[in-house]
This record gives structure tokens, C-alpha cells and sequence, in this order.
């Protein structure tokens, strides 16, 4: 018969691991984005909708559907409400809460502005092995070029931006080649782009933030509060 200490400390244990797994399903990231559209009163500002997917061993998997606030200009990042549900619609009753929570948080004037739709840049996607039987696409302008570097099980991109007739290696990361979405801030010198990453928490949205006019990346990671 086991000892009472050994059954209390695998209690124990239990409710520990149970405490972290609680946690960090909070902390997880989204896994894709869904919406993001600037705020129609206050400059810089972007309401941010994406899901986030579990999926339970035991049960079928489903999404979290969750709002952010972006403030583009200083980088800070609130996290509004969430609520379980399969796809999203900016002109849903779930929206309009978010809404209303987020002006209680911010003491903002918030509004809804249009969905962005079209990418600021250019995107260019270079496949592994791609094939040299036709003459290389010519790329002229701005845009971004996504270097698909992935080897064997391990997911990884290499960047190139191409701005005003500058271009800008930028570092490898342990990403997937899909883009979400970028935004331009032009007078901040700032190109904002969200993109599928991998890390500690699986895959997430993950954000990069690039100085056009150096090139520097001033942060990146997963898209989260701050």
C-alpha cells in the first residue's frame, strides 16, 4: 500500500500541471488572424480578430474567438474579450461587446473602420526547390520577398524587404511562409507584419516590426498583449 505522502504528492503534482496547463492556454497565442481593421476615430489604432484553436485529447477540437487593440505608433497591445465560436463577422453582437469593452478599458472613442483587405507590400513567396524551367519573376517596387528555408519537419523563412529602391536582409526565423497581413505606417518609418510563427507555444500569429529606413527588426515575436 503506498505511503499517504506519495499519494499527496502526486496531488500535488497533479494540480500543479493542471495549474500550468490552465495558464498557458490562456497565454496562447492566436492561431490565425481573422479581421484587422483600423479604428475609423483615432489614427494608428487597429482592432485585431483572430481564433484560437484547441485541441483536447479527449473531446473535438474548437476555437476562441479573441480581440486585441493595436496601437501601432507606441507598439502597445491590450487584449480585449474572447468567447468560444467557429468563424467571425466585424458586424457580429460578439464585436459589438468588444467594442464597448474595450472603450470601458481605453477611455477611448472607438469606432470601426474598414477591414484591411489588400496587403501594404508586395508579397513574394520563393519555394523551396523551385524549379529553373522558367525565367525568374522580376520584381519591381516595393514588396516582400518570404524565402521558404523549411528542412525536413523544421519550418523556417528567411526575409527580404524591398523598399524605395532599398533592400533589407532581414533574419531567419522558425516560421511558416503564410503572411497574414502588413501595415505600412509610412511616417513612422515602421512596416508591421504578421505572420505564422513557431516557437514555444506552436503555431501563432506571430508579429515582426521592421524600421524601413534602416532595415532594423525593432521587435519579433508572437502576437500577444503587453
Amino acid at each position: 500500500m503506498s505511503e499517504p505522502w506519495v499519494f499527496g504528492g502526486g496531488i500535488l503534482v497533479a494540480g500543479i500541471l493542471a495549474f500550468i496547463f490552465i495558464r498557458a492556454g490562456k497565454r496562447k497565442p492566436l492561431t490565425v488572424i481573422s479581421v484587422i481593421a483600423e479604428d475609423r476615430n483615432n489614427q494608428g489604432l487597429f482592432h485585431v480578430f483572430g481564433s484560437v484553436t484547441y485541441m483536447p485529447h479527449d473531446s473535438p477540437s474548437y476555437e476562441i474567438q479573441r480581440h486585441y487593440l493595436l496601437d501601432a505608433v507606441k507598439m502597445k497591445i491590450v487584449r480585449g474579450i474572447e468567447q468560444r465560436g467557429a468563424g467571425f463577422d466585424l458586424k457580429s453582437p460578439f464585436a459589438g461587446r468588444c467594442l464597448e469593452h474595450m472603450r470601458e478599458v481605453t477611455g477611448l472613442d472607438l469606432a470601426f473602420g474598414k477591414p484591411l483587405k489588400e496587403q501594404a507590400l508586395r508579397i513574394v513567396l520563393h519555394r523551396r526547390n523551385e524549379s529553373d524551367t522558367t525565367a525568374p519573376e522580376e520584381i519591381e517596387g516595393d514588396a516582400l520577398e518570404v524565402f521558404d528555408l523549411s528542412y525536413r519537419r523544421i519550418d523556417r523563412i528567411g526575409w527580404r524587404v524591398r523598399l524605395g529602391g532599398r533592400m533589407h536582409i532581414l533574419p531567419t526565423v522558425r516560421a511558416s511562409p503564410d503572411v497574414f497581413q502588413t501595415i505600412w505606417l509610412r511616417a513612422e518609418r515602421r512596416l508591421l507584419v504578421f505572420y505564422s510563427r513557431m516557437g514555444i507555444f506552436g503555431c501563432g500569429v506571430g508579429l515582426m516590426v521592421v524600421d524601413t529606413g534602416t532595415g532594423a527588426i525593432l521587435s519579433n515575436g508572437y502576437f500577444k498583449e503587453n
